[in-house]
């Protein structure tokens, strides 16, 4: 069965239904019983009076009614049709003669005098005015000028968005031009036709104008009539066995595919539908590669299909996604159902996964689907839609922006004007006639779709070539973006024509770089790094500065000041009294301590004595800290005695207390020992990574000389750290940049700067440390930064006295205010973004912060970009597949390079995980967590961890670290984290915790009122529904803000008053009035959410019409979504009318 189906499913539409129409029924099994479908009984008497919007028609009017992101052209079908031998005497006749017909093909049609009414219904008037058919006459204009008319005409037509609640819903012009020919333009709404009834009115008009007498066939069956059997169908077996099919497959069908945009969409974004024609294939590549896909036993069509959702997903940010199939439905419920005007249109949403095996089998998937939808075609698409909307939450978002067309093996004769066309096909084709009158040149047809991104279709050319007309939503794709996603399909289906090997790869087995060569050039520092290694060591590198250095300060602490000399015979005595203890070749030596110069003493002793360095935090719990050094098999400690006596040690663990050592007692073991630890043995630098959820477990990462020794060396001599910098050590014993703020003077012969552990950030302390030692470099990030720039604001220093010349701002997005706060007390300091992370060894990538990328609230989310990578880096940005992610779309960053990481400690699964050998490549990869993506420039945008989960939260790309951004330019907000978070309705949204100014409180609605209108072309799903003020935010021991200790909010918390709450004014009680009439449901409280209390996007735009019939103004589609309550659409209204804001 699933054979034959397949087999029909590879014929024209013609021949499809050419052999159905032979069988004379449909290819089931005999014994099972059919179900009937509903015949149409004619209603003449009514048929003047209102009905119900059809399905299609419901999705059409939601699309155009400006409550719904691409609300582009407004559903409009455009046809140009060329008419030739047109005399300069019969222009008059000719325009009364097109009017005649017109007017008849008006008295024909029912449809051609349809409205839609604010209810959400339609109306069919019994009696309307003469139209008359525009004209422009361009025959005495020169080609050029004729040209540009006729465009302007046809773009202006194409994407005029129609009145729908006033007759007519159509437009006509006739451009009279040189040659004797005039150009007929036609729009008309989509909301009353469809692709077969554009050609039954061009077929009777061409009638009407060749013989203004002729008696037509009077069409006895009514849309009005199908409207409305239409509607009680859902009783029928046929419908609810749909139902149940498309119902099973729901969970399966995921939005269409994350294209990246320039701009954030919502239903204000200005967008137009521009075309792109393109040729694909010349005749004999086409001939070849259509013959092998029928060979396989694919329809050529479904071989389109499958090549264009491959380049699809390549410029998509998930491999999974669904796309929109608009497909003919005209059940045959009258004898005249093919002569009807209406829009009998249905559309199928495709599951697309280019994971799921080879070219052939993925093809072969498509058209089953395709076959399988055709098998279940009553419970349409458009229902479908708005069972996911609800599944996933009510938003203005479009769940299948993309849709796919293809007339392949359509050609149309003379008999498709004169005869009959029941292909069904939308799009745009340009179609040439054979026809023994040489009237009629050739028609032009267009299907512009409501809220439609990318809408290609393909078709065969008279020559025999393959080609396809791209309708494209103008000035949302970055620039040049879709030229390249053509030219790649292109490709595609070149090798596909040509190489049998394009059909039986998998496809994330194909060539990893499938980037325009223009993107590879740029990008190539970022995965071609030639630098060569430095094989030094450590303690090696680190003796050398200690010769170089040898009297120069190297530690700074509040209680003693060590000079290189010094430390390294502090260094070579804890070595020596390693080794005594029995600390042999890679045995595991923990530091717990606070900060001071132990820390450099202990450490550059760890490694002299060729052990294995781990930094503990003297935070941790003693439970956490005797699991962590049982973990690591660890029988040493270097620690401090006011650390020692205050925990709970281990049995047998030894403790040294580093704070008792004299430089003095060990300048005879300098002398004789440091050769032993010159040995080239490779020994490994290990710190505790982190805690497993749920787990106290810990996690290390283990790290090589040469990783550290290089990413230590690319630092210093990126930013040019060296004999003449103190570095200030902000962040705390355990901590990423620990491993920095240590190594990184020391083997530069730098200076470290240690400040008193007892001292709060908030203090001016750190400030004064600062410029008391001559600070040059502060490793920090920003929240280490925040309070050490605010010490440095009330200090109000001279600027003579702060020597900071290099401010390196670690992982975290920079605030907006910070930056400036920064740029204003280090007036004269280079201020440097750096990522990295534990596993690649800190340090990944590098960029200065220009300040003028943070000015104005335009500019506010901004993400972390950077240019450089470091020496010995090499940052790959992939999607699922592991393929390289073309400009802007977003991958998953991966590190390669020799600062990468031997590994996880003792976790060989975590390990699998997270560090990978590429399977194209055979590199060795870090896969980061990290979201990011490839910009113009030659840069990386990194996006953060948290976009996935905002995202399966709202249905949006949303970034949470954007949010924080823009709640943090309001003046009375210091610091902001925002969380994803449920409501008990399932619903998604924002919580945001706020820690607010001391002076200016803004409450929640004066949040949102500053991110709705004082941000210029703000989201409004990125504002939070909930506010939670909170006194501080908990940093991490990175020095991130922790927001683990936050949770997402339950539901609970945020949960409205579910008291009822009658209306307080007039204005408030008509809206409850009108929620009432469109809900059909009483005792409608002012606080009630419209969602939550029945409401779907159906009634949502009945609501929008009838709010904007009721007080001539349209709510923002932001109240109605992040609120929908009565008393804000009430208080929003009041606004509009009190600042003279009409929408």
């Amino acid at each position: 069965m699933n054979d034959i189906n397949q087999r029909i499913a590879a014929l024209s539409p013609e021949k499809r239904e050419l052999l159905l129409k032979k069988l004379g029924k449909q290819l089931e099994d005999k014994s099972v019983e059919r179900p009937i479908l509903p015949q149409i009984t004619e209603d003449r008497e009514n048929r003047h009076l209102p009905f119900p919007l059809t399905d299609i028609q419901q999705t059409y009017w939601i699309g155009q009614s400006g409550l719904y992101d691409l609300n582009t052209s407004g559903g409009n079908i455009y046809m140009k049709v060329e008419i030739s031998r047109v005399t300069s005497l019969t222009k008059m006749m000719f325009q009364r003669i097109l009017n005649k017909a017109f007017k008849r093909l008006i008295e024909r049609h029912e449809m051609l005098r349809a409205v839609i009414l604010p209810s959400g219904e339609q109306k069919i008037l019994q009696n309307v005015p003469e139209y008359k058919i525009k004209v422009i006459d361009l025959r005495r204009e020169d080609k050029e000028k004729v040209q540009d008319g006729l465009s302007q005409v046809q773009k202006q037509m194409a994407s005029e968005k129609v009145a729908i609640g006033k007759w007519p819903l159509f437009d006509v012009l006739a451009a009279f031009i040189p040659d004797k020919r005039v150009i007929l333009h036609f729009r008309i709404s989509s909301l009353i036709v469809d692709g077969t009834s554009q050609f039954i009115i061009w077929r009777d008009l061409i009638r009407l104008v060749q013989d203004p007498d002729i008696v037509l066939e009077p069409v006895e069956c009514s849309y009005r009539d199908y409207a409305l059997i239409m509607k009680d169908f859902t009783s029928n077996p046929l419908y609810q066995k749909s139902h149940s099919f498309w119902n099973e497959r729901l969970p399966q069908l995921l939005p269409g595919p994350q294209l990246p945009f320039n701009t954030n969409i919502s239903p204000s974004t200005p967008t137009e539908i521009i075309l792109k024609q393109v040729k694909l294939l010349e005749r004999e590549l086409w001939g070849k590669v259509s013959k092998k896909a029928g060979a396989e036993g694919i329809s050529a069509s479904n071989f389109i299909l499958a090549a264009f959702t491959d380049v699809l997903a390549y410029w998509s940010r998930k491999l999974r996604f669904s796309i929109n199939l608009i497909v003919a439905q005209r059940p045959p419920i009258h004898p005249q159902i093919d002569k009807v005007v209406g829009n009998f249109n249905t559309s199928f949403i495709l599951d697309v996964d280019v994971m799921s095996g080879n070219f052939t089998e993925r093809a072969r998937a498509l058209q089953q689907q395709v076959v399988n939808a055709m098998d279940y075609p009553y419970y349409p698409g458009c229902r479908v839609l708005r069972d996911l909307n609800s599944r996933y939450g009510y938003t203005s978002k479009v769940f299948t922006p993309v849709f796919f067309n293809s007339v392949i093996d359509y050609t149309i004769s003379h008999d498709t004007v004169h005869g009959e066309n029941k292909s069904g096909s939308e799009g745009g084709i340009i179609r040439k006639f054979i026809m023994p009158d040489p009237v009629i040149e050739g028609i032009e047809a267009t299907l512009f779709a409501p809220q439609m991104l990318l809408f290609p279709t393909f078709r065969i050319d008279s020559d025999g070539s393959l080609s396809g007309k791209w309708q494209i939503a103008e000035n949302i794709f970055p620039d040049g973006m879709i030229d390249e996603m053509i030219n790649a399909f292109k490709s595609h289906l070149f090798r596909l024509a040509i190489e049998k090997k394009s059909w039986e790869e998998l496809w994330k087995e194909a060539e990893i770089n499938w980037m325009p060569l223009r993107q590879s050039t740029e990008c190539i520092k970022f995965f071609e790094n030639t630098h060569s290694t430095s094989d030094e060591m450590v303690n090696t590198l680190f003796e050398k500065q200690v010769i170089e250095c040898h009297e120069e300060i190297a530690v700074i602490a509040s209680d003693r000041t060590l000079t290189y000399r010094e430390l390294n015979n502090l260094s070579e005595g804890i070595a020596g009294r390693l080794r005594q203890s029995g600390v042999l070749l890679g045995t595991h030596v923990a530091v717990v301590m606070k900060m001071g110069w132990e820390l450099a003493a202990a450490a550059m002793g760890i490694i002299k004595a060729n052990a294995v360095l781990l930094f503990l935090s003297p935070e941790i719990s003693d439970e956490v800290l005797c699991q962590t050094l049982q973990f690591y098999n660890i029988g040493v400690v270097l620690t401090q005695a006011s650390i020692e006596g205050s925990r709970r040690w281990p049995d047998g663990v030894q403790r040294y207390l580093v704070d008792d050592e004299k430089p003095s007692r060990h300048s005879q073991r300098y002398n004789t020992e440091s050769q032993e630890c010159r040995a080239p043995a490779c020994i490994i630098n290990e710190f505790l990574a982190s805690q497993k959820p749920g787990s106290l477990r810990p996690c290390g990462v283990v790290l090589n000389h040469q990783a550290l020794v290089n990413s230590i060396l690319s630092m210093n001599e990126s930013y040019g750290v060296g004999r003449e910098d103190k570095l200030l050590s902000l962040s705390q014993p355990g901590s990423d940049l620990m491993l920095y703020d240590i190594f990184g003077p020391l083997l530069s012969g730098a200076a470290i700067v240690f400040g008193d552990d007892g001292s709060r950030m908030e203090n001016e302390y750190w400030a004064e440390l600062a410029v008391k030692e001559g600070v040059t470099v502060i490793n920090s990030t920003p929240g280490l930064l925040e309070p050490l720039v605010s010490s440095f604001e009330k200090k109000h220093f001279d600027k003579r006295s702060v020597k900071i010349r290099l401010v390196l701002i670690n992982r975290e997005r920079i605030p907006v205010k910070l930056a400036h706060r920064a740029a204003k007390v280090f007036d004269s300091a280079l201020t440097v973004s750096v990522w990295g992370c534990k596993e690649a060894t800190i340090f990944s990538l590098h960029n200065p912060v220009d300040l003028t990328q943070y000015s104005g609230k335009s500019n506010i989310c901004q993400n972390l970009v950077f240019q450089y990578p470091f020496k010995h880096q090499k940052l790959y940005i992939l999607n699922d597949a592991l393929k390289l992610c073309p400009f802007w779309v977003q991958g998953e960053v991966y590190i390669g390079g020799s600062a990468l990481a031997e590994g996880y400690w003792q976790d060989k699964g975590m390990e699998k995980a997270s560090f990978i050998i590429h399977p194209v490549t055979e590199e060795r990869l870090y896969k980061t967590g990290v979201t990011g993506r490839y910009i113009p420039g030659g840069m990386i945008e990194l996006m953060g961890k948290e976009p996935d989960k905002a995202e399966a939260a709202l249905g949006y790309p949303v970034v949470l670290e954007h949010v924080e951004a823009a709640l943090e330019m309001h003046p009375g907000v210091k610091n902001a984290i925002v969380l994803p978070k449920k409501d008990r309705m399932g619903h998604k949204s924002l919580a945001a915790y706020i820690i607010k100014d001391s002076v200016i409180k803004p409450t929640s609605d004066e949040l949102k009122h500053f991110l709705s209108f004082e941000i210029p072309g703000y989201p409004y799903y990125m504002i939070p529904s909930e506010f939670i003020t909170i006194e501080k935010l908990q940093l991490t021991n990175e020095g991130t803000f922790d927001r683990s200790v936050l949770g997402i909010p339950e539901a609970s918390t945020f949960e409205r008053v579910s008291r009822f709450e009658e209306p307080r004014n007039q204005l408030q009680k008509q809206i409850v009035e009108i929620w009432e009439d469109i809900l059909n449901k009483k005792t409608i409280g002012i606080r009630d959410n419209f969602f939550e209390i029945g409401g779907d996007s159906l009634a949502l735009t009945k609501l929008n019409y009838r709010l904007m019939e009721a007080f001539g103004r349209q709510v923002p589609p932001s109240v109605l979504f992040s609120e929908g309550t009565v008393e804000y659409i009430a208080a929003a209204l009041e606004k509009q009318a009190k600042d003279n804001e009409f929408t």
